[in-house]
């Protein structure tokens, strides 16, 4: 890596956490998230063994309830993740985001959860 792109890639770190320390949780600045990437595989535990992993007892009734809320957080926070990674990644190159970055990654979530078991 030349010093070019060494002193571009310590100038979006320190925004980043310029953005944290500031509890911008909107700054275009954030990186992906260390805890909200648990939490999706908390989630995805949790569809697809409700009853273990989440501790409670679930009817029947309501687990096709359960299931599908949490699909919609996955999809929700991975979408966020992956935008947040490539912003991160175009901004590091000098480049800036496609404004259908959102629309994209949404697309790439949902083609993903389809093969979901």
């Amino acid at each position: 890596m030349d010093v070019h792109n060494m002193k571009n890639l310590a100038g979006e770190f320190k925004l980043a956490r310029d953005a944290q320390l500031a509890g911008d949780d909107q700054s275009e600045f954030r990186l992906p998230s260390r805890e909200d990437v648990a939490g999706i595989c908390r989630r995805y535990l949790d569809i697809l063994l409700p009853v273990f992993f989440n501790g409670a007892s679930l009817e029947r009734g309501s687990l096709n309830g359960s299931s599908r809320r949490y699909l919609e957080e996955l999809e929700t926070l991975l979408t966020e993740q992956i935008c947040r990674a490539v912003r991160f990644d175009l901004r590091r190159r000098g480049q800036s985001a496609p404004s259908e970055l959102v629309d994209c990654a949404g697309k790439h979530v949902a083609a993903l959860l389809d093969q979901l078991p």
